[in-house]
Order: structure tokens, then sequence, then C-alpha cells
């Protein structure tokens, strides 16, 4: 898909190549076309007494001098013409006033003694900008009191999470108005509306910075003490895990929170709402991804929490929301290890990609053309003067130390400020991508400012050298072009000094100093290409090493066993692993894991955030590889095995899916990379995880465009996608994390059942918190600090009365 998007711009580029160099050569022979016209032309005018020499001669030093000048600017026109076009598309951008303007002070900002939290629907109706042709609220009306707690039931789509980004702002109704207390919100100051409201997603977004950072990120109107952080992290029941990380609240959470396990991610995400103490609560599906004790601690905190404060709480699990005081069901809307590194995030790779890509260029194509031919015409222009007078020549040869000088001091200085300014714009483009990418939380966390802020302080430093350095860069080009003139007239005064002495005639004069000149306009034109030079040196520094880079697990690599598919029976064994992420060396995931799963056995694993479940399937799939141990399919480790091979084996879905910006038909179509799959074998996937009546009900049917991450579906409906896209592949090896989590309970039930059906004859394993969804597994195996605890059927762990055993009677107890 990369390179296809690439092609395009390849082929114009290809085109615009070819325009730009007749362009440039029809405007180079002009130039010399004029030359030979002044020469005859000035002749002419000396034979016919209307000029003498020193006026030809100095008439036709100007005009040199001038094109040299012209020479050199135009080395920059194509810069300015990709100015220009960018131009065209980034000020309009830069200028565009948002209809919901986060940072204008327009709007009622009432004092906050006098807010009650009443928050009002009155027949609201609502379409997506992307999607108008369905409309998501068909009229919605409900209120919600002042410390009230509502909580919205439905099918996945239904449209309960649209009422939260119209609480929030994210959108305006089309018909309808959202009130809070008496005020309309389209009439309330943006950042004011949304600084009294804490919310909790679904699928939370952490900043690539500390958890402490994270937390503190909930109020933005002060900086809140370390106590503050603590209090609010106890509540969410994530203080004592965050207490033994070695770095402790000072820990980087990493690029979207990747440090995290989901439940993890989930509890700090809590803490920053709690943080706020916000008069209006909103919990889209808040506990979802929170083991049972953990999710029994929260929810007790949440409870606590809502007291006093208007609440709407999103769920699925209708366990969670038995205590609300009004529950309103809607329908129809109405009532990887080398990208752990901080270094190879995603906006630092998507930087250097986007950045570093284009200035190798710098230093390639028609610049490269350009300097090929200048150093040619400097070449040529030497032998031309050493034929005619050797001894004028070896005079201005004297100062080309100094210009050669003035040049390398130029590049050096560039290069220097291309090189320090790598990894501050890397920082820049990383803040930008994180901010841009979720724009959502930065909004209702009213962080735009601060982001904008956190932009600008990682582009000071860069900015205050290149400010300093440009002096020097300037004096240091100064110097080489003013020596270049100071051997002008060197040349001619020694060369009226050989004429005199009857060492050379005027003609030979003449010729070398015109051949000096032309090489000088050479030389003169590929100077112009030094801070290209070195912003294309110091960028291959970057890019080459990144694209020669060598995975220590190489997908695309040959390398390994590809066992025939007939002999593979897909049993897959855990043989005393141990495994340490590489960001976190401190803390050891797994501490000696070992346990076997049967050809065609399901095997779940239970057990709190970060016990090491999810690291499992990440060992099966091998986006990592254990420090000690092995992991097995049949009798083959699996770092003996195609990297390829064995990922084609096995289909997955995991907590919070993942979908591309395409349609619908391609996203399940993606499931199997080995063919073209057929539209029946795509209908018949999506049936099985039910999703095919929601897709024949839109409009554009599969041929739907999911949006940027699937942000035009519900999380229900992505995660029905992403289930009909493991089962298209038809794997030996099915790992479900938690892939009926986003689901409500009627799909749940009917995509339970397929997956139970999916399960038949197929190695399956199972993480899960809601521990209903495992009871038929063939085995269950408790995970506790990355070791089996317990291990057996449901039956037996039962009567064991173990740690299955009280888990399973603590979320009975909650039902």
């Amino acid at each position: 898909m990369y390179l296809e998007s690439l092609r395009g711009p390849y082929q114009a580029a290809l085109k615009k190549a070819h325009v730009a160099g007749f362009a440039f050569s029809f405007s180079q022979s002009v130039i010399f076309f004029a030359y030979a016209g002044a020469f005859f032309f000035g002749a002419y005018m000396i034979k016919e007494g209307e000029m003498d020499f020193v006026d030809v001669f100095k008439v036709f030093s100007a005009i040199v001098f001038g094109a040299m000048a012209l020479g050199q600017a135009s080395a920059f026109a194509p810069d300015a013409a990709k100015a220009q076009a960018s131009s065209e598309v980034i000020f309009p951008l830069l200028d565009t006033a948002p209809t919901i303007d986060a940072e204008s002070d327009n709007g009622e900002k009432p004092h906050a003694e006098t807010v009650t939290g009443t928050v009002t629907f009155r027949d609201c109706k609502f379409r997506y900008p992307t999607r108008p042709d369905v409309e998501v609220l068909q009229g919605l009306s409900l209120t919600v009191d002042p410390g009230q707690t509502l909580a919205l039931v439905g099918t996945s789509g239904c449209g309960k999470s649209t009422t939260v980004a119209l609480i929030e702002r994210f959108y305006d109704v089309e018909a309808g108005s959202v009130l809070l207390d008496r005020y309309n919100v389209k009439n309330l100051n943006v950042p004011w509306l949304r600084s009294q409201i804490g919310i909790v997603s679904q699928e939370p977004i952490l900043f690539d910075c500390s958890i402490r950072d994270n937390i503190a990120y909930g109020d933005n109107s002060r900086t809140p003490s370390m106590d503050e952080i603590i209090k609010a992290a106890r509540n969410a029941n994530i203080h004592e895990f965050i207490s033994s990380l070695p770095d402790g609240y000072d820990t980087n959470v990493g690029d979207k929170g990747t440090q995290l396990s989901g439940g993890q991610k989930q509890r700090v995400a809590i803490a920053r709402a709690l943080l706020r103490n916000p008069r209006i609560l909103l919990l889209d599906e808040a506990t979802s991804a929170l083991d049972t004790e953990s999710e029994k601690i929260v929810q007790e905190a949440l409870d606590k929490a809502r007291a006093g404060r208007t609440c709407i709480v999103i769920a699925h699990r209708l366990s969670t929301i038995q205590n609300a005081d009004k529950i309103c069901v809607i329908k129809h809307g109405t009532d990887i290890s080398w990208f752990d590194d901080h270094k190879n995030g995603t906006g630092a790779l998507t930087t250097r990609l986007a950045t570093d890509a284009s200035q190798v260029q710098g230093a390639a194509g028609a610049r490269l053309g350009s300097l090929v031919q200048n150093v040619a015409n400097m070449g040529t222009a030497i032998v031309i003067a050493f034929i005619y007078g050797w001894q004028l020549t070896l005079v201005i040869f004297a100062f080309l130390p100094f210009i050669a000088i003035g040049g390398a001091l130029e590049m050096k200085i560039l290069q220097g400020v291309a090189g320090q300014n790598k990894e501050a714009l890397e920082g820049a483009g990383k803040i930008a991508n994180e901010g841009i990418e979720n724009i959502r939380t930065v909004a209702s966390l009213t962080k735009e400012e601060k982001i904008h802020q956190l932009y600008i302080e990682n582009l000071r430093p860069p900015y205050v050298a290149a400010l300093r350095k440009a002096h020097i860069a300037g004096f240091a080009f100064s110097f080489s072009q003013s020596v270049i003139f100071f051997a002008y007239a060197a040349s001619f005064y020694f060369g009226a000094y050989m004429i005199k002495e009857g060492e050379m005639d005027f003609t030979a004069v003449f010729k070398v100093f015109s051949a000096i000149v032309f090489g000088a306009m050479a030389l003169g034109q590929a100077s112009a290409f030094a801070p290209d030079a070195a912003k294309a040196q110091a960028s291959s520094e970057v890019i080459f090493p990144l694209l020669d880079t060598t995975p220590t697990i190489d997908a695309e690599s040959e390398n390994g066993e590809k066992p025939h598919e007939s002999t593979v029976t897909s049993k897959v064994t855990f043989s005393d692993c141990k495994f340490r992420y590489p960001t976190r060396p401190d803390i050891e995931v797994l501490q000696g894991l070992t346990l076997t799963v049967q050809p065609g056995q399901t095997l779940a694993l239970v057990g709190t955030s970060g016990c090491g479940k999810s690291t499992t399937v990440a060992l099966i799939e091998r986006f990592y590889d254990v420090e000690a141990g092995s992991v097995q399919l049949d009798r083959y480790n699996v770092k003996d095995l195609n990297v390829s091979w064995l990922r084609s084996q096995i289909g997955i879905v995991s907590q919070e899916p993942i979908l591309f910006d395409c349609s619908i038909r391609d996203n399940i179509a993606y499931g199997d990379n080995s063919r073209t799959p057929s539209m029946d074998e795509i209908i018949k996937a999506a049936r099985n995880a039910n999703i095919h009546e929601f897709v024949s009900s839109l409009p554009d049917g599969y041929d739907t465009n999911v949006g940027d991450k699937g942000t035009q579906l519900s999380g229900g409906q992505k995660q029905r996608v992403a289930i009909a896209r493991a089962l298209l592949r038809n794997p030996r090896i099915l790992l479900l994390d938690e892939a009926t989590s986003a689901l409500d309970t009627e799909s749940e039930k009917i995509v339970q059942e397929a997956l139970d059906k999916a399960r038949e004859g197929r190695t399956c394993i199972v993480i899960a918190h809601r521990l209903s969804t495992i009871q038929n597994a063939d085995k269950i195996c408790v995970i506790k600090h990355g070791t089996v605890s317990e291990e057996g059927k449901h039956s037996d762990l039962m009567a064991k009365q173990g740690i299955y055993y009280k888990l399973n009677m603590a979320q009975k107890r909650q039902k």
C-alpha cells in the first residue's frame, strides 16, 4: 500500500524531471547565445567607433557577473515552486477557523458554583459528516438531573458513544439541542465546557510521557500536587503497580501507552479523569479492560466518584449499571520490540520517512545532475585556462584554497545545524502526530494549548541554533564569494602585466579570464546546493541506517523452515519461558512459564492485568523472542520457523482492534494475504461475526470506508470486523485477546457461538477477564507473576476453591 501510494508521485516526478531538464538546458543555452551575441555586437561597435574596448568589457563583465548571480538564484527555483505549491495547501489549513473553536474566548463561562450539572437532549438529530446518509440520532430526547447517574445501553452503533461526543461538543447536532443546565452547549465557551467534564473512553489514549504527567493531564487549570496524583491513582487501583516499577510515577508509558497492559492503561485513564474532580463524568465502557478483582475495586471508586456528580455511563456489561438512577435503552438513535524504542515511535518514524527521505534528494536527482554539470564546466574551464595562459591561471588558482575554505566552512556549519536539529525535529513531529492522532482525547482534556506549547518548545532549540549559525554561514558564503572577485582583480592586474611584458597577448588573457569566469559561475551554482547537500548528508545518516536495518525477527526473510501444512498439528508448548520487554528490562514479565496446548484444544488464560497473558500471544506470533526457555509449534522451536509462514498459520483478534483506512471489504480481505478472497467468502466471514446485516444496511455496503483507525464505526462494530478478518484466514491457531469485550449482550452471544464453532479443529488460546466466556475451555490456566499458578477444567478449578474460584465468585456477585 505504501509503495502503491508512492507510484503516482513517482510518475509525476519523472515527467516533471524531463520538463525541468529541458527548461534548465534551454535557459542555460540562451545565456551562452547571449554571450556570443554580445561578443559579436561588441566587436561591431568597436569597429564602427561607437564604443571602445574598455566600455565593451565593462558591459560584458557586468552581464557576466549578473548572470552568475542569476545562475545561483536559479538553483533555488525548484524549491520556490515546491514552496508555492505547499503554501497553497498549508496556509489555508493554518487559517481555517473551526466551527467549534477550542481556543476561542467566545461563549459564556458560568460561575462554577452555579453549575448544577443537568444534561438535556431535546429531539436531537445527528449524522456524521463522513456518513451523511446514515442518521445516527433520530430525535433523541432525555434528561439527566444533577447528581443523577444515567446508563445508556443498546446494540453497537445505536448512538450511545455519539451522545458523549455531542456533550463534549466534538460535533454539533443537526436539529434539536443539547443543554447544560439552562445553557445550550453551542453558546458556552468550549474550553470551559470541556473543563467541567471528565471522560474515560472504551479505548484509553495515553501520551508518550511519564505516568505522573499522564495523570496530571486530567486537570488543565493548575499543576496538581504529587499527593493529589497518588490519591487519584489509589482510587483507580493503579498506585501499587506504579510503585512496583523501578521509576515509579516517572516511568514512561511509551508510544500510545504500549509499555502498559490494556487494564493498566484503562486505570491510568480513570485516575486522570478522577483528578479533574469534574461536575459531569462520562464513562464509556470504563471498566471493560479490567480483571474481576480490579474491576470490583475500581467500580467502587467510580461509584464513590459519581456521588454529587452528573454521570452518564455507556455499558455493554449490564451488571455494572444495575445501581444507575436511570437506564435508557437506545435503539435507532432514539430513546513489537523494535517499535517499543522511543526513537522508533510512530511520530519519529513518520517524520523520518516524510522529511528525511525527501531531503536526501538534495544530494540526488536534478541537483546531482546540476552538480555533475557544474563540476564538468569547471574542469573544462581549467583546462582551457591552462592551455592559453598557465602563468595567469596559476595566479588565479592561488585564491582557490580560500574559496574552498569558505565553501567547506559553510557546508560544515549547515551540516552541523541539520544534524543537531534531527532529534528535536523528530520530537516535534512525534508531538504533532500524537496530538492530531488523538485529538478527541486532547480536546476532552483541554490540552490543545499544552500540546501547542510542547511543539513550540521542541522547535525552539533548533531555531535558536539555526539563527546563531546562520550569521556564521552567511559570513562564510560572503567570504568565498568575495575571494572570487579578488581573484578577478588579480587576474586583471597580472594579465595587464603579462601583456605589457609581452608574455601573453590580449586575446589569450581574455580567453583565460573568460574560462575562469565561466568556471566560477559553475562553482557558484554548485555552492548554491551546499544547504541541500548538508541536509541530505545529515538525513542520509538517519534514513539509510533505518532502511538498512535488519530486524532480529525478520518477517520478510525467506530463512526458516516452512513445514508442509498437512503435517502441522498445531500443538503449542511454552517451556520454562522467561521474558522482559526491551524497554523495561528490570521487570521480568514471565518468570518460567510452562504450559502446553494440545492440537484442537482450547486454552483459556486468566489473571490480573499485567500478569503476562497478552505477552504469551506476542511470543507465539514472534513479535518478541523469549530470553530463556522456548516456545514451540509442534516439534519446532518458533525461532527456527519462517516468520511469515508462522504468522500465516495464526488468526488473532486483539482487545483493541485496529482497522485500516479503507473499505470494510478490504479490511476483512486483509485476513488472508496468500490470495484474493471472493466476495462470498468475505460475506460468510462477516455473517459468522454478526456484522453482515449492519454492513448491508450502509449506503455503500461493503465498500464503506471505515475511516482512520476505524473511526466511522463503533467499538463493537470494529471488533466484529476484526473477528471476521480473523475467521477469513481459516487459521490453524486462533488467538482471542478479549475478542468479545466490546460487544453488547445480544451480539456477544451470537459471536461467541460463531467463535465456538470456529474453534473446532483448531488450537485456540483465549485471554479473558469475563470468566463466563471461557467455562467451556478444555483447559484454564491462571497466570500469576508470569507463571502458571493453577490449571485445569472449569469444574476442577472451582472444586479446588483457589484463585480461579475466588475470581469466579467475585464476578457472580457483581451480576
